[in-house]
């Protein structure tokens, strides 16, 4: 998940419009990934690495761990963003019941259709948000790490700060990569890129 809002330059926060994260190489949030072009070439997009050398395709090994493989609904949430308020750093939970399901063949969905709102407070301000909107990912989990592949996602935005009016707008999220832990029923999902978070689900 990517920072809601940026600050103006008079110090009052809105919403992004349609903001463009800088691209890297990795997974979500969540929840995203990259495209990776490595020389002008090799093509790594919705999970089909494209030789254009000769013309053929090579079949991407798929999710890689099994484990990950179903539904999962999110239960708690925890991150640390800038640039709600210009120059706060605010500490962001919630999102309860974000459903994100993988495949074997390593397509990544993620669900904002009926979560909860995101809550944030830091320097004296607060702030809640809530995300609507399915994006969708092409995912690689091995060792214990994750990386998300394919183009920017956007999700609509309905955000309220320091209890002033509620504002609706789009926001656009880039994939990431981090690290997971996962068991038969519980999924721990800690990014590193594009925001440091942790999402804590349980297998639906």
């Amino acid at each position: 998940m990517g920072h809601p809002c940026q600050p103006v330059p008079d110090g009052s926060p809105r919403p992004v419009v349609k903001r463009k994260h800088p691209a890297t190489v990795g997974r979500h949030s969540r929840g995203g990934w990259n495209a990776l072009a490595h020389s002008a070439c090799i093509v790594v997009a919705l999970g089909t690495l494209s030789a254009c050398g000769g013309g053929g395709t090579v079949s991407s090994p798929g999710i890689g761990d099994q484990c990950l493989v179903g539904s999962w609904t999110q239960t708690g949430f925890q991150g640390a963003f800038d640039g709600l308020v210009s120059g706060v750093t605010m500490s962001v939970k919630g999102g309860v019941g974000v459903t994100l399901t993988y495949t074997a063949g390593g397509a990544e969905t993620d669900d904002y259709s009926s979560s909860a709102p995101f809550t944030a407070s830091g320097g004296g301000h607060t702030a809640q948000f809530t995300l609507r909107g399915v994006d969708h990912f092409t995912i690689q989990a091995k060792d214990n790490r994750w990386t998300q592949l394919g183009p920017d996602q956007s999700l609509a935005i309905s955000i309220v700060i320091d209890g002033g009016p509620q504002v609706h707008d789009t926001d656009t999220f880039p994939g990431g990569h981090g690290t997971y832990t996962c068991s038969g029923s519980d999924l721990t999902v800690v990014a590193e890129s594009p925001v440091a978070t942790t999402q804590t689900l349980k297998r639906l």
